[in-house]
């Protein structure tokens, strides 16, 4: 089946990013990046470059650009402790979001900026899985089946057709709230990825039905 994309062409979308002079062509580069924004809320520019204008000389910078000078996407930094300055991406607005199909950054006391980009990281260290849904597009049923703790994401195993839950640490987790999860996910026989990055307060057992991804 065949997969439907919002052109921001199209009359609505012009009129969301607010000038009639917004209208732009979307190469299939462009259309596979809005879509993946629209499953992980945030993708960096090095990620950009390297999972959709890997082809392009100048690594999809001109590309990103135009796409943010027709107010389709918003460029901001974001400065990791020890890390640096990442330069990302995220949908323009909320309305822009909603029409491919995703919304903005939810990031607050609970989630902050760098572990929304870990999942993004993740997610393309997985393969880009076709059904990755974060936690707010689970069903009841998907809620009922996974239990008190919900996983920042879940995606399907291609090679086993099983549900994986994925949860993003972005270095804080105790001891006790990693055990948490993972024992409640394990007994309900459910097979789980970690990513977490290379210093962390407690590091992620790994085992036969847990991955665990530094990233």
């Amino acid at each position: 089946m065949t997969r439907r994309s919002y052109n921001p062409r199209t009359s609505r979308l012009v009129k969301i990013a607010g000038s009639e002079n917004n209208k732009i062509r979307l190469t299939k580069a462009d259309r596979e990046f809005l879509s993946d924004l629209a499953k992980v809320q945030i993708i960096s520019a090095t990620q950009a470059a390297d999972h959709h204008y890997a082809h392009l000389k100048t690594q999809g910078s001109r590309s990103l650009q135009r796409m943010v000078d027709a107010g389709i996407i918003n460029s901001r930094d974001i400065f990791v402790t020890g890390q640096g300055r990442y330069k990302t991406f995220e949908f323009s607005g909320h309305e822009m979001a909603v029409a491919w199909g995703g919304r903005l950054p939810s990031t607050g006391n609970s989630k902050s900026d760098y572990h929304e980009l870990i999942i993004s990281e993740a997610y393309f260290r997985l393969g880009r899985p076709e059904d990755f849904r974060l936690s707010h597009k689970l069903s009841k049923s998907d809620e009922s089946l996974i239990g008190d703790y919900l996983p920042d994401a879940v995606y399907t195993d291609q090679a086993t057709g099983e549900m994986i839950l994925f949860e993003a640490d972005a270095g804080n987790y105790s001891k006790q709230q990693i055990q948490n999860k993972t024992l409640s996910w394990e007994r309900r026989g459910l097979k789980q990825t970690w990513a977490q990055p290379k210093n962390v307060t407690s590091r992620v057992q790994k085992n036969d039905n847990l991955k665990l991804l530094i990233v």
